[in-house]
């Protein structure tokens, strides 16, 4: 075990913000491109294409898009837990002195804080007019997001632990 310390890489409370990236860009394309989609379906998308394509079975592609869309709800817990996971076993192989838990600590405030202000976006973007039925769509997109600075501190929490208490590798 002793090569991988040669392969360290510094910095691990830090992943903490690329999770709050992709999670809030996947989840806002996500929901932009139902709110798109549902636009087209609300302008009579799928009559003027029976009309033009009259032997097409219209209501299969509506089930298809349907299906895709409840997929992409999923697809944001999975991009968030992914992701989460992936720092997590990232952490497994740093090395950390615990004199830097201080740092983690300040950085920990600034990630929360930064998760509040995405969430507080997400809250004023989803509860629009407009994002009604994306907001009924999304349950779990929603949920994410909405207790986002929650699931952060959780996770900057188990970076801590497995970064300062744990050192399962043994590496020294």
């Amino acid at each position: 075990m002793k090569n991988l310390t040669k392969f360290r890489k510094k910095g691990a409370i830090i992943d903490a913000i690329p999770i709050i990236i992709y999670t809030f860009t996947f989840a806002l394309v996500s929901v932009i491109s139902y709110v798109i989609y549902q636009g087209f379906v609300d302008n009579g998308f799928y009559t003027v294409l029976n009309q033009t394509a009259p032997t097409a079975n219209v209501s299969d592609l509506d089930v298809d898009a349907e299906l895709a869309f409840t997929t992409l709800d999923f697809m944001v817990a999975f991009v968030f837990f992914g992701t989460t996971i992936s720092a997590l076993i990232g952490a497994i192989l740093i090395r950390s002195h615990p004199a830097f838990f201080f740092i983690s600590i300040i950085l920990l405030m600034i990630q929360v804080l930064v998760s509040v202000a995405i969430s507080n976006s997400w809250e004023e973007i989803i509860t629009n007019d407009v994002m009604n039925e994306a907001e009924a769509k999304f349950t779990i997109t929603n949920t994410i997001l909405s207790n986002f600075p929650m699931f952060i501190l959780i996770v900057v929490i188990l970076l801590s632990i497995v970064l300062y208490a744990l050192n399962p590798l043994g590496i020294e």
